[in-house]
C-alpha cells in the first residue's frame, strides 16, 4: 500500500502540469507574440477527424469565415483550424457551426492553422451568453486593441 500511495505521489505531479499554460505568465501581449495568428470568425462547418493509429490526437477540422484579424496578415477570408480533441492536450472545446470564435492558432505544414497546446480558442457566443465581469477576456480585448484589419463587420 505504501508504494502504491508512493508512486501516486510521485507521478501526481506530472499529471497536473500536463496542461499547464500559466508558467511564466508574461504580459498579455508578450502572449501573443507566441501565435502566428490572431482573428476572429464564424464557423462554417466541422468535422472530427478520428485517428485510430495512436500516433495522432484526433482533432476538429473546421472552416471558418474570417471577420477581424489581429495578426497573420496571410489570413485569407476562409480558413481551415485543427482543434484538440483530447481535453490533456489544453483542447476540448468543440466548434459550434454559426458561433464565433476568437483564435489564437499556429500555421501547420499543411496550410491550417493549429489551436492545441495552450490557445486562445474563445467561443464569443457562449461567452456573451454568461454575460459575467470576465477579467481574462477584458484583458485580452484590452491588449488586442484595433484589428489590423476587417474583412466583415
Amino acid at each position: 500500500m505504501f508504494k502504491a500511495t508512493l508512486l501516486i505521489f510521485t507521478l501526481l505531479p506530472l499529471w497536473v502540469s500536463a496542461c499547464s499554460c500559466g508558467g511564466d505568465a508574461q504580459s498579455m501581449k508578450e502572449r501573443f507574440e507566441f501565435y502566428d495568428v490572431i482573428f476572429s470568425g464564424a464557423t462554417l462547418e466541422t468535422h472530427k477527424v478520428i485517428n485510430g493509429n495512436g500516433v495522432r490526437p484526433s482533432f476538429y477540422k473546421t472552416q471558418m469565415k474570417v471577420q477581424k484579424v489581429w495578426k497573420g496578415l496571410g489570413v485569407t477570408p476562409k480558413v481551415f483550424i485543427r482543434t484538440e480533441v483530447e481535453s490533456n492536450s489544453c483542447g476540448a472545446l468543440s466548434p459550434t457551426i454559426g458561433n464565433q470564435f476568437l483564435v489564437f492558432g499556429h500555421l501547420t505544414d499543411a496550410g491550417h492553422y493549429a489551436t492545441g497546446g495552450c490557445p486562445i480558442f474563445v467561443d464569443l457566443n457562449q461567452a456573451r451568453l454568461r454575460q459575467t465581469n470576465d477579467t481574462f477576456m477584458a484583458e485580452v480585448w484590452s491588449a488586442l486593441g484595433t484589428p489590423a484589419f476587417i474583412y466583415e463587420k
